[in-house]
Order: structure tokens, then C-alpha cells, then sequence
């Protein structure tokens, strides 16, 4: 059963990279932050698995904080649509 819980968290790693960073002494915290990972990824599993990828920048931790954020404004309309998208597939 262990094995099956690590590799659970494992891919939540993987895909949720804020569950790399999670500050174990937040205990306020950490139950809402891996909840919120483990509904997204029930939404992707979902079918819009296509649109969350597209929120994942590739080399993000090589990449200077200035230049993604002037990648982030620059994408900010097609942004405002996904993310109105999004809210329409919550309940």
C-alpha cells in the first residue's frame, strides 16, 4: 500500500511542481495545496489535459524570472480565455 501512495505522490510531483516546494512546516497548508493538485489533475484526466499543458512552461526553473513574466503578459489574452474555459468545466 505504501508503494502505491509514493507513486501516487510521485506523479503529483511530477506534474504539480508547487508540490516540490511545499513548506512542511505550513501545516495550514499543505492538506489545501495537494487537494487542489489532486482536482486538477482529475480535470485533466477529464479531457482538457490539452489546455492544462499548455500552462506548463518547459525549462521554467533555467529561465530568468523577467523573461517569464513578460512571456506571462504577453499571453495574458489568451490566457483570460482558458482560464474562462476552465471555469465553465467546474461544477
Amino acid at each position: 500500500m505504501r508503494q502505491v501512495i509514493e507513486r501516487a505522490f510521485a506523479l503529483l510531483k511530477g506534474r504539480w511542481r508547487r508540490l516540490k516546494y511545499l513548506d512542511m512546516n505550513r501545516d495550514d497548508v499543505i492538506p489545501f495545496t495537494i487537494i487542489a493538485c489532486c482536482v486538477l489533475h482529475n480535470i485533466c484526466l477529464d479531457g482538457v489535459h490539452d489546455i492544462i499543458e499548455d500552462f506548463i512552461v518547459e525549462g521554467y526553473d533555467d529561465a530568468p524570472n523577467n523573461e517569464i513574466f513578460e512571456e506571462v503578459i504577453a499571453n495574458d489574452a489568451e490566457g483570460e480565455i482558458k482560464r474562462n474555459y476552465l471555469v465553465t468545466l467546474v461544477p
